[in-house]
């Protein structure tokens, strides 16, 4: 997904203060924001590399996937995916919680901005 050889320079500030959420076990998330190309997806990626023992899941979010319920999370969601939205995300996140087998989730989402309205709650679970 991401070319993770180049060097992360000059980005120990918010590379650390995420990690210092993810450590915190009271912090629900973090939110990368930036305007586009400044390499939010690339710190991202090295959040996810540092959070060792995590059991790390990506929902890379995409305009053409936009139009469709669920669509940039369907590789997570379970074989029977259907009732309503809530009801899917609570299922989808019981199954990775118990795949996860005891590791913290670490659910990455990329481009939240392109989700559909049924992912869109991703970002708040």
């Amino acid at each position: 997904m991401v070319d993770e050889a180049w060097p992360l320079l000059g980005r120990s500030d918010p590379l650390e203060r995420v990690a210092s959420a993810w450590r915190d076990a009271r912090h629900g998330g973090a939110l990368l924001v930036g305007d586009p190309g400044v390499g939010k997806t690339r710190l991202a990626a090295e959040v996810a590399r540092r959070c060792a023992g995590a059991s790390t899941q990506w929902i890379g979010a995409t305009g053409s996937a936009r139009s469709i319920p669920f669509g940039a999370a369907a590789h997570l969601l379970p074989d029977e995916a259907s009732g309503d939205r809530t009801a899917v995300l609570r299922r989808t996140v019981s199954r990775l919680v118990s795949d996860a087998r005891g590791k913290r989730l670490l659910l990455m989402v990329d481009d939240a901005h392109w989700l559909d309205d049924a992912s869109a709650p991703w970002c708040t679970c």
